[in-house]
């Protein structure tokens, strides 16, 4: 295992990482595209499997399959509800609640 920290040119966009011996990204934490600060895991093949990223209104978690298909999301969504919803292969979601 291998850890990492990153500051780019410009000082923005902080990062730390945890990488395997074979060097793919395990773990990352750093400030995202949008400024805000995210926590994410990836697999073996480096894809991002989950993230827990949060702005000024709450955290959100999304958990995302093999493929790269979010199916699982719990927290804040842009519409300022707070909820969750688990969704099929194709992205449809099969349950939301409230």
């Amino acid at each position: 295992w291998r850890a990492e920290l990153f500051l780019s040119s410009d000082n923005q966009n902080p990062e730390f990482a945890l990488r395997d011996t074979a060097g793919t990204m395990r773990l990352g934490l750093f400030i995202g595209a949008k400024g805000l600060p995210e926590f994410a895991l990836y697999g073996t093949d480096g894809k991002v499997r989950g993230y827990l990223e949060t702005d000024d209104v709450s955290p959100f978690l999304v958990m995302n399959d093999q493929a790269g298909t979010t199916r699982v999301v719990v927290g804040g969504y842009t519409s300022g509800k707070i909820g969750a919803d688990i969704r099929d292969a194709s992205g449809n979601v099969l349950w939301s609640a409230p």
